[in-house]
């Protein structure tokens, strides 16, 4: 039993480490591609403003 007791535990805390690492990870691949996708949407707006411009010349 008392040998037991350290083995479940120390499981137990790699296994939360690995799910908070985990998470940790594909949180920041969302936040990488919300990134990128507003970059895409800032230059189509900044090329739709361009192009609005030149046709006003």
């Amino acid at each position: 039993m008392h040998a037991c007791l350290p083995v479940c535990l120390s499981i137990f805390y790699l296994s939360i480490f690995y799910t908070a690492r985990e998470r940790g990870a594909s949180e920041a691949r969302e936040m990488m591609e919300g990134d990128e996708r507003e970059r895409a949407s800032r230059a189509s707006e900044l090329a739709s403003e361009l192009e609005s411009e030149r046709g006003g010349e």
